[in-house]
């Protein structure tokens, strides 16, 4: 039941013995405390350090436990002991604002759209100019804005946002260009 050098011997009628070393290792299950994210990087927590690998689709596994360049949405962190030893998963969402949009037609970043709204039916992101004045609510009946206020273009400029998702609330700010 510990870890550790272990030693068998076997013995016979006639008395004979034959002895065999072996080695107890100690496998950790992992177990995910959190999730953290930070814009379009992931980091996945475990409990205690252990030879882990991890995932977020439970296919493609990786020594690290940082993803970068995730898309938005719904998913599911896996980690797995790399002997097959025990694994977890937990699942997160992962919202991600923008920090810029051009609406000059081009059609590359032409809206502000948050990636992975459409999961949260009561999430409301409101728009703000600088003076505190608000623009437009991104929800889930309105999910993307034009950079339009009573049907005229905004100016480039820098503009604030205030997120409620749930009981989680937080502010930010992005560049209309």
């Amino acid at each position: 039941s510990e870890p550790g050098i272990y030693t068998v011997t076997v013995t016979n009628a006639a008395g004979c013995t034959d002895s065999q070393s072996f080695t107890v290792v100690k496998n950790l299950i992992p177990i995910i405390t959190e999730v953290l994210t930070s814009g379009n990087t992931v980091t996945i927590k475990t409990e205690i350090d252990g030879d882990y690998e991890y995932s977020l689709d439970g296919n493609y596994y990786q020594l690290s436990n940082i993803f970068e360049n995730v898309s938005g949405g719904e998913k599911t962190a896996y980690v797995r002991e790399r002997n097959q030893c025990g694994e977890d998963e937990a699942s997160f969402l992962l919202i991600l604002i923008p920090s810029f949009f051009t609406p000059n037609g081009d059609g590359f970043n032409d809206v502000f759209q948050v990636e992975g709204l459409e999961l949260i039916p009561d999430a409301r992101i409101s728009i703000f100019d600088r003076f505190g004045k608000l623009l437009f609510v991104i929800s889930a009946t309105s999910p993307e804005w034009n950079g339009n206020f009573n049907g005229l273009p905004l100016p480039s400029n820098d503009y604030c946002y205030r997120a409620e998702f749930k009981t989680q609330e937080f502010k930010g700010n992005f560049s209309l260009k």
